[in-house]
């Protein structure tokens, strides 16, 4: 008995990255990575992370930690999947996409907290670092009397 090789995935890293930057909100960077992999940012301040290489597109919440003044992206992935796995279909691919975007970008925004001062809700980065009183954020804490 003589096995069939699978078809290919139709979709992949080269054809599928510029209908899924269409997906995400504005506005998008587009960051190359180590390996050939393209970073996929969507918002400002960024909402969602999407890491495209040639065997899965990961999709994450966009995430930001600082080393001293630097901020330094990080990688937290709430999906990893295979090209292999989205439908061949362009509609129901990009219903799928557009799903699992949706569904970071709301777990990211349940990590915002409401500036105390300007009452913005803003990303838990901007967090000024003040354990005594009001919470501001970056903006608002360096206007601190």
């Amino acid at each position: 008995m003589v096995r069939a090789e699978p078809d290919p995935p139709k979709w992949g890293q080269d054809n599928a990255e510029p209908w899924i930057q269409a997906l995400l909100p504005m506005p998008v960077e587009r960051i190359a990575a180590a390996g050939g992999s393209v970073l996929l940012v969507g918002g400002d301040p960024g909402l969602v992370a999407l890491r495209l290489n040639s065997a899965a597109v990961r999709v994450g919440l966009y995430a930001q930690k600082w080393w001293g003044a630097k901020p330094v992206l990080v990688d937290e992935t709430l999906v990893a999947l295979p090209w292999a796995r989205l439908p061949d279909d362009l509609g129901a691919a990009k219903i799928m996409m557009q799903h699992l975007i949706d569904a970071a970008i709301v777990a990211r925004k349940a990590r915002f907290f409401t500036c105390e001062r300007c009452e913005l809700p803003r990303p838990p980065e901007w967090l000024h670092a003040n354990r005594l009183g009001p919470k501001p954020c970056q903006m608002c804490g360096f206007d601190t009397p």
